[in-house]
């Protein structure tokens, strides 16, 4: 997303006083927000473990942060912080046998196959035991076992089969493949 995507400040500020409004929350004097029953009848709210911990060590993140400004919506609109979430994602994952794909080793051991597209046969090695059990396991979680390697399948004619890196291979869309090649 490029600043030409995103709206001005002021474009910004006033889609949010029109939502206000939608909400009747505006400034009309007999605007009357949304009232529910309370869903509980203790006395105390009921705070969960981590926010008394948080509450004991005087945190700020303690007690339910303001709301968000333009510039904050603006920041995690950003391709930057598009690209840092899902590096701190929960992980990468696994390909299955048939998944497209191209290597990406443009320096380093093998770096003569930079570029080439690629087909997944097979696993050929998970990073440890406890992943390849993981994998086995068939819970919703198996696809986030950590692979070493992936037997691949050449795509670009000459269908050689290789011992891929795992962290060196990068997911296509089939129907968008354009890899840069340098």
């Amino acid at each position: 997303m490029t600043d030409k995507d995103f709206p001005t400040k002021q474009e910004w500020e006033a889609q949010q006083a029109r939502d206000r409004t939608a909400q009747n929350l505006g400034d009309n004097e007999n605007a009357v927000p949304e009232t529910r029953p309370q869903a509980t009848i203790d006395p105390e709210p009921v705070t969960s473990q981590t926010q008394q911990r948080l509450r004991e060590a005087e945190s700020p993140m303690a007690d339910n942060a303001p709301p968000h400004g333009y510039e904050e919506h603006k920041r995690a609109a950003s391709d930057a912080q598009a690209k840092k979430a899902a590096s701190e994602s929960f992980g990468r994952e696994r390909l299955y046998p048939g998944a497209h794909a191209y290597i990406d080793n443009e320096n380093g051991e093998g770096s003569e196959h930079h570029g080439r597209a690629v087909a997944v046969n097979a696993v050929s090695e998970f990073a440890s035991v406890e992943d390849e059990r993981i994998s086995a396991a068939g819970n919703p979680n198996s696809r986030f076992a950590e692979v070493k390697s992936y037997e691949c399948r050449t795509r670009d004619g000459r269908a050689e089969l290789m011992i891929v890196d795992a962290d060196h291979l990068r997911t296509v869309d089939i129907n968008n493949f354009h890899p840069s090649v340098t």
